[in-house]
């Protein structure tokens, strides 16, 4: 439970609370046999809400191609391995049978050249929160619920795609006259959020200390990451944030705003960039 400040234009700002969905890292862990000695391969860390850790990591394991099926697996172990109390990760080590032939190389081209989700090809949990180097200004910028309440509207009119499709994610880059600066879509969440950080560091204009970033679907844990590490301020989505994106974006300072609607939005911390909200 979390307590939020719930603004709509028929009541103003109220203090109620919350229910977040967990979310939570989940390292996948390859041991195999090589020369004789078994070593511990990092395979990926996936974002997910805690529960069928072992199917999770098995179908995984199964659906990227890495082992034909069940019968290569010998052992899986369930660790928690949790140095860090805000990621409270977990890891599950599937332990490859001795004749079964495993190449790291092959998979860390497909797992961290290729990622696209910013945490999926992240080879140690300590690396979650990295690059993190701006931290935005207590109380900057300072916006109004009205122009919070325009974002929603102006991003929907100018995505293309999802206006034909109905199938695509949406990440927009506003300025703090509510000005549209850069609207990506993809098929991929990550993907569009990665495209907008391209074309402002394209344009010179990061950090983005004086820009708005807003999600066309729910907030999770990398996409708040992202978004923190090109220096946004204020974040909004349009579905609910998860637990674990909450707190990041407390930690860092980001205003971190969900089910954005045309008259109502939820601040789920830092309300001080909202004018009437603290």
């Amino acid at each position: 439970m979390r307590k939020i400040w719930k603004y709509s234009n028929k009541n103003g700002f109220t203090h109620e609370s919350d229910l977040l969905t967990d979310e939570e890292p989940l390292a996948i862990i390859i041991r195999h046999r090589s020369n004789e000695v078994f070593l511990d391969y990092p395979l990926s860390i996936t974002m997910r809400t805690r529960g069928s850790e072992q199917e999770l990591a098995i179908g995984f394991l199964i659906t990227e191609g890495i082992v034909p099926s069940i019968d290569h697996i010998e052992q899986i172990e369930i660790g928690e391995a949790s140095s860090n109390q805000l990621l409270n990760d977990q890891s599950v080590t599937i332990v490859l049978k001795t004749n079964f032939v495993f190449d790291p190389e092959q998979f860390r081209r497909n797992f961290f050249a290729s990622s696209s989700c910013g945490v999926c090809g992240k080879a140690s949990v300590d690396q979650l929160e990295g690059h993190i180097r701006y931290i935005p200004t207590h109380g900057k910028p300072l916006v109004t619920s009205d122009f919070i309440l325009s974002l929603d509207e102006v991003m929907r009119k100018s995505q293309r795609v999802f206006n034909l499709t109905g199938g695509i994610h949406g990440t927009a880059a506003f300025d703090v006259n509510g000005d549209l600066q850069v609207l990506e879509e993809d098929v991929g969440r990550h993907n569009a959020m990665d495209k907008v950080i391209g074309k402002l560091a394209l344009n010179h204009q990061l950090p983005a200390r004086e820009k708005i970033v807003s999600v066309s679907g729910r907030a999770g844990f990398e996409l708040v990451q992202k978004a923190l590490i090109a220096g946004f301020p204020i974040m909004t989505a349009v579905g609910a944030p998860s637990r674990l994106a909450v707190e990041l974006a407390e930690v860092y300072g980001m205003t971190l705003i969900g089910f954005l609607k045309k008259d109502k939005f939820n601040i789920y911390c830092h309300p001080e960039r909202i004018a009437g909200a603290t």
